[in-house]
């Protein structure tokens, strides 16, 4: 067995029981959880990559519209995430009828949402040289990561 075994059961269960929830409440707390946990390892493996990274010499960049594309990069992306999880989460609906598999799509369109906060984050890893950089795709990582626990909870009281 793992050495975190218990602790990635506890996780397990709780998701399992977001998927029995009675209240919209308990069913946003849960989706919440998966989508924190999902974006967790991604950016968990972002920082030892962004580490890695700074350690085997950094790429350069010789001008300052590269900053600016990849912010844009990551804030285009980022939109993309929500509005695809967003339609995977209305035709996933359309295909199903009961509380349960309803409650399954949307975990489904936690762990896709939780892709939204995690591309500027990667590239904020990236972009450890550059501290100015780091920050604001780091910041732009971290609303995203808000907007899509408030998107989860509005999803989760609409069901």
């Amino acid at each position: 067995m793992l050495p975190d075994s218990h602790f990635l059961r506890t996780r397990l269960e709780a998701l399992t029981c977001a998927l029995d929830a009675e209240t919209p409440a308990q069913l946003a707390g849960g989706v919440q959880q998966a989508y924190a946990a999902a974006f967790g390892l991604t950016a968990a493996l972002g920082v030892l990559l962004g580490l890695l990274g700074l350690w085997l010499q950094p790429l350069a960049l010789e001008r300052p519209e590269i900053a600016w594309a990849l912010l844009g990069t990551g804030s285009a992306l980022a939109t993309l995430m929500f509005l695809f999880s967003g339609w995977q989460l209305r035709r996933g609906l359309a295909q199903v009828a009961g509380g349960r598999q309803r409650r399954a799509q949307l975990l489904a369109a936690a762990f896709s949402l939780s892709a939204a906060p995690a591309v500027p984050w990667l590239l904020a890893c990236a972009a450890l040289p550059w501290p100015q950089l780091a920050l604001g795709l780091a910041g732009l990582a971290a609303l995203a990561y808000a907007l899509g626990r408030w998107q989860l909870g509005q999803w989760a009281r609409q069901l």
